[in-house]
């Protein structure tokens, strides 16, 4: 049976609708003199054409990360469509704008320092074992000592299949910066010092509560 390829659906165009308004804006500051239509519109040709190779992980009901997968080939699709114009520190700007959008605060704010959302993550990561999609995430939960610390050990990681699927693995420690947004805006702060995208054996991430909450 072939396998089932990311859809073109209401998450892909949310997506696509959503973060346009973020990327393109943003490259329009730090790329002057590039043609911001154009590159738009060959950026939503790639995209799809990207979705429609690209193994699915799963509904985001089903998933919590297959948002995450269908996002990195929106920015894939960005970049590759700039023909070599887009810098990787330009597209490391491109994704920190992320932060400074409020509606992207107010979907990423939650609390993780709660037993019942680390009972989850510990579940979730007890699932990922299982699974053998190249383009899909494992990872292992570490509890810390109490609930205002734990970590999360990554070994295999979707975007870094997806951005080796699309031959360009070097921009994928531009879109690990997403981590660190996302910690800020559940008011943590998020120590890492291994990336499977720079050749460690795994992500490890560490989040710890931030004094002051959110900021």
């Amino acid at each position: 049976m072939k396998q089932a390829t990311i859809p073109y659906d209401f998450t892909a165009r949310f997506l696509w609708h959503f973060f346009s308004r973020i990327f393109f804006p943003s490259l329009k500051k730090h790329c002057s003199g590039m043609d911001i239509p154009a590159l738009k519109k060959a950026s939503k040709k790639r995209y799809r054409e990207i979705l429609a190779r690209t193994p699915s992980i799963g509904s985001t009901k089903e998933n919590p990360l297959a948002m995450a997968l269908t996002w990195g080939a929106l920015v894939i699709a960005v970049y590759q469509s700039g023909n070599g114009k887009i810098a990787e520190e330009t597209l490391g700007k491109m994704i920190a704008s992320m932060g400074e959008n409020p509606l992207m605060r107010r979907m990423n704010k939650k609390d993780p320092f709660t037993k019942a959302f680390q009972d989850k993550k510990a579940l979730q990561a007890k699932a990922s074992q299982e699974k053998d999609n190249l383009y899909d995430w494992k990872s292992e939960f570490i509890p810390g000592d109490t609930l205002e610390e734990y970590g999360i050990n990554y070994t295999q990681c979707g975007l870094c299949s997806l951005a080796k699927q699309e031959g360009c693995t070097n921009i994928v420690p531009q879109m690990c910066q997403f981590d660190f947004i996302s910690a800020n805006f559940m008011g943590a702060e998020l120590i890492r010092t291994k990336t499977l995208a720079e050749g460690d054996e795994c992500c490890n991430f560490h989040y710890r509560k931030k004094r002051g909450g959110n900021t």
